[in-house]
């Protein structure tokens, strides 16, 4: 036998169940059984990984370098002027990421940036843009096919030895040229290409002459194959860019 319900019963049963749709029902949680969980990292699917990365994000590691040039020369008017540029690219990078931690991180490490710079300081300014750098280098290599995670990779080691060569810090610069180099010899390969490998030839020849030059703390040699492995480092940027 059943008990009749009327449509009055039927809708305060559902009024207690879901609260009248005042309170919604509690999202399913992230747990373990000991707990609540790290979100995961999401990824960009596997046609998405397949494409070129957007311009912008070879932009940066250019801008990177003038910011850098101010830092490093404490030209500071320089530096301050190219970060509005900076701002404005990597917002429109933005946009193409899918990993909010990422933008979270790199939001914090460009602010740091900002204010470094404002309060001319040598060391944090250049501590804040490799951070910034470094979280870019994460996002590029969400692009498989790629060879921007190396050229932003390279970039960060090459100004880490032209700040300490401007230092005149030897034995820091010897370190970092060292990284340098052993660096180049695993990511070369991947940067080879027909219509480009002049100037990797080139990036090559200036990185041994450079290890030499810091180690004999010759500074104004130091500065000559920093600038000619600068220059053909841009032109692969360009190039990739395409």
């Amino acid at each position: 036998m059943y008990t009749k319900i009327t449509p009055i019963t039927l809708l305060c049963i559902i009024c207690i169940t879901v609260g009248c749709g005042l309170v919604s029902p509690a999202k399913k949680p992230n747990v373990g059984p000991i707990g609540q969980i790290k979100e995961e990292k999401i990824h960009k699917n596997i046609f998405e990984q397949l494409k070129s990365p957007p311009p912008e994000l070879f932009d940066l590691e250019q801008i990177a370098g003038v910011i850098f040039a101010g830092i490093n020369t404490e030209e500071w008017s320089q530096a301050q002027s190219y970060l509005p540029l900076l701002h404005e690219r990597w917002n429109k990078v933005k946009t193409t990421i899918v990993d909010k931690e990422s933008i979270s991180k790199n939001d914090k490490a460009l602010a740091a940036l900002n204010s470094a710079i404002n309060n001319k300081q040598i060391s944090e300014s250049h501590k804040s843009l490799e951070q910034f750098m470094g979280g870019l280098n994460d996002i590029a290599k969400e692009y498989k096919l790629s060879p921007l995670p190396d050229i932003i990779a390279i970039g960060g080691k090459l100004r880490n030895v032209s700040f300490f060569v401007a230092e005149k810090d030897w034995q820091k610069a010897s370190l970092k040229v060292k990284e340098l180099e052993d660096s180049w010899e695993q990511m070369k390969p991947g940067l080879e290409q027909v219509g480009i490998m002049g100037e990797i030839t080139k990036i090559h020849s200036s990185i041994k002459q450079l290890k030499d030059a810091i180690n004999a703390e010759n500074k104004a040699g130091a500065d000559e194959h920093l600038n000619k492995t600068n220059e053909s480092i841009s032109r692969v940027i360009n190039f990739y860019r395409k």
